[in-house]
């Protein structure tokens, strides 16, 4: 093929049922140590896994020196290396079109697994044929190269349980998925212009119409250091970023919703379903540590519920609970005051109360109370629950608000 400079095979099947997706650049020091960790595998133990490595044109051939040698020794890898440097995402989907598993997963070069963690998994997709994706919980490793029973059971990626909404505040699957071949027929592949945010991009294609499920156990470890891409620079945030402005829409919110069996029959279950969104991105549950905010998000869900129910108590309390945490607490209290007058929001009269009496603004944020949907899907606090990353002692990586004021739209039915 045209993008291969080199390329090595030694698979003696033509159907597996996973397939390890490897994407490979200047990773000598991680490569060895992953193959052996993949080869421990209880499915390659039975010939049912296949290794697909993709040497993205690294600087120098140790790289490739080591896959080579590993596939002139052991059968079911397949190997390739292009004509030149391509993104992460771009190599999985070389891995893709060269794999011939019927599940697929990625398995980064520092990455380490429990030898039952593919067969886990895989079984997994076995049981529930209305199940697309599974992953489970991965722990946090300071050790390179520590193979998986020698990672201590200390600090948890800790995955939340599925919900499909959650897809639109942050990426819910963890580094270690594994999902069917044939969704990219349905979803597409990996959006290979993204170096770093892939994954959450490919994430919420496959929410909008498939479905997940979490494994609550850990099968996996993932080293964390300062170069990690996640951490190195600010790639993940600037194309966090841009996928969440691409994708919390309105419509993108009522399908994520409808994927949870919710589906609105008029202008008031929609805007509950906006209210519901809306709570979800004030405060949640991030995986990688910390509870965090999408403020604007936020205000973009209240405002469209009350465009489509106006003069709702609850709506324009939440709007006051955001702009107060947004530092804009005269727009709030205005908007308290007007939620107050409402019978059915008790809430907002308690929130200006806090407001008024308040000697530190941030004494307030603590105490502010938005009022709550009456749908009832886990919270991300429910769905999260349990030992998190420490933030305290972790590379720092946190979406946090924007310090601008928040932009409320020209043609809102409250605008404060």
């Amino acid at each position: 093929m045209s993008y291969i400079e080199r390329e090595t095979d030694s698979r003696t099947r033509s159907r597996y049922r996973v397939s390890a997706l490897v994407s490979v650049y200047r990773s000598q020091i991680y490569l060895e140590g992953l193959l052996q960790d993949l080869l421990a595998q209880t499915l390659y133990a039975r010939d049912e896994l296949e290794i697909v490595v993709v040497d993205s044109h690294s600087p120098d051939d140790e790289d490739w020196r080591i896959v080579d040698r590993y596939a002139n020794v052991h059968p079911h890898i397949r190997a390739i290396r292009t004509l030149e440097r391509e993104t992460l995402y771009q190599a999985w989907n070389r891995g893709i079109s060269e794999s011939r598993g019927e599940y697929l997963t990625n398995a980064n070069t520092d990455d380490r697994h429990a030898s039952n963690a593919f067969e886990t998994l895989a079984s997994e997709l076995d049981n529930y044929p209305e199940v697309d994706l599974v992953y489970a919980d991965v722990l946090i490793s300071r050790i390179p190269n520590a193979p998986f029973h020698e990672v201590p059971a200390e600090e948890y990626f800790r995955t939340p349980s599925y919900v499909a909404p959650h897809l639109l505040l942050y990426y819910s699957f963890g580094p270690q998925p594994m999902w069917r071949k044939s969704v990219h027929s349905l979803v597409g592949t990996f959006d290979g212009s993204l170096k770093a945010a892939g994954d959450w991009d490919f994430g919420l294609r496959l929410a909008r119409q498939c479905r997940a499920k979490r494994i609550p156990q850990a099968l996996g470890a993932f080293l964390v250091t300062e170069d990690n891409i996640s951490f190195r620079d600010s790639t993940m945030r600037d194309e966090s970023l841009a996928v969440m402005n691409q994708w919390q829409t309105p419509e993108n919110v009522e399908r994520m919703y409808r994927m949870e069996g919710i589906v609105p029959s008029d202008a008031r279950s929609k805007a509950e379903i906006r209210l519901d969104m809306g709570v979800r991105a004030l405060e949640f549950v991030n995986p990688l540590g910390g509870r965090r905010r999408h403020l604007q998000f936020a205000l973009n869900c209240f405002q469209q519920a009350l465009e489509l129910a106006p003069n709702w108590g609850k709506a324009i309390n939440n709007l006051g609970v955001t702009l107060s945490l947004a530092g804009q607490a005269e727009q709030a209290a205005r908007l308290f005051e007007q939620a107050g007058g409402m019978d059915q929001c008790p809430e907002a009269k308690a929130n200006l109360r806090r407001l008024r009496e308040a000697l530190n603004p941030m004494d307030v944020y603590a105490g502010l109370r938005p009022s709550f949907s009456t749908l009832c899907l886990p919270t991300t606090f429910d769905a999260a629950a349990g030992r998190t990353w420490n933030p305290q002692t972790s590379p720092k990586h946190q979406e946090t608000a924007s310090k601008t004021p928040l932009i409320a739209r020209k043609d809102s039915t409250v605008n404060p």
